[in-house]
């Protein structure tokens, strides 16, 4: 979509949003009259979609200016946020496997936000690099904290209203912005293609990646979930690559040899690394 259909990542926000909020309103009612309704449990699906979506504008924006392979694995560094956070605050120990394994995490995630021979400005680099990172990290909170409403409330009705969280954010983000609706107007009256390709992704394959991610975290750990979640980093790079292959530069993707071998490492890197300080 940034590569091909809008002008700014604030057009991609303010399409988010609408669209993240028209599919949690469907959730909310089709699900909300049928059981009961706690306060707490819509507070923090509230908050949990809030702190999540606040990770998401950052993705968005680097994803403006770096490849899709090099922004989306760094962010998939969120597990070890949750065990460092985990020791701080919760006095859990991390034994020396851990620590090894947060080396490899973090030499991965400096690999891919920065390929050896390529021409990447220093502060680009680093500005990119320190957003991401804490994109991570909110990502980690906003993972944690969804685990808290599904106590109180069934798995639609916590993706609805963290749908609703997600989208007041993005929409306050780039709501007031100019560009944003008119790129909103223009899609929908000149490229359909691209305003349903974005339909089919936020309303078909987001929700049931967040429905099937609550109901993994109902069923066991927050950091082993979001362990297994940090493999789509390959399936990102593996995506990535078809479809430049097949359709040429749609995506501005690096895929020379020694960039793909660089990217790969990376990966398996930071893959190793965050499931070997969960699951150990």
């Amino acid at each position: 979509m940034l590569q091909n259909y809008l002008r700014s990542h604030t057009s991609l926000q303010f399409l988010i949003g609408v669209f993240q909020g028209l599919s949690g309103t469907i959730f909310v009612l089709a699900t909300v009259f049928f059981e009961p309704l706690s306060m707490s449990g819509i507070f923090w699906s509230l908050i949990s979609g809030a702190i999540f979506g606040t990770g998401g504008l950052l993705l968005i924006y680097v994803l403006n200016t770096q490849e899709v392979t090099r922004t989306v694995p760094v962010v998939q560094t969120a597990p070890v946020f949750a065990a460092l956070i985990g020791q701080i605050f919760l006095g859990e120990r991390l034994v020396a496997v851990h620590w090894i394994a947060v080396l490899f995490t973090t030499i991965g995630a400096i690999l891919i936000s920065g390929t050896p021979g390529e021409r990447i400005g220093n502060q680009l680099f680093k500005k990119s690099f320190i957003l991401l990172i804490l994109s991570s990290f909110i990502t980690a909170a906003g993972q944690v904290t969804g685990k808290i409403p599904l106590s109180f409330l069934s798995i639609p009705l916590t993706h609805g209203f963290r749908s609703l969280g997600l989208s007041s954010v993005f929409l306050l983000a780039s709501g007031f912005d100019k560009t944003a609706r008119e790129d909103a107007r223009i899609l929908y009256s000149q490229n359909r293609l691209g305003l349903y390709l974005l339909i089919f992704s936020e309303v078909f394959l987001v929700s049931i990646s967040f429905l099937l991610f609550l109901a993994a975290i109902e069923k066991g750990s927050v950091g082993l979930v979001s362990a297994v979640l940090a493999t789509r980093s390959l399936f990102v790079l593996l995506g990535s690559i078809a479809i430049t292959f097949r359709f040429s530069n749609v995506l501005g993707e690096n895929i020379q040899p020694r960039s793909l071998v660089i990217k790969f490492l990376a990966i398996g890197l930071i893959v190793v690394g965050v499931a070997a300080i969960n699951i150990s």
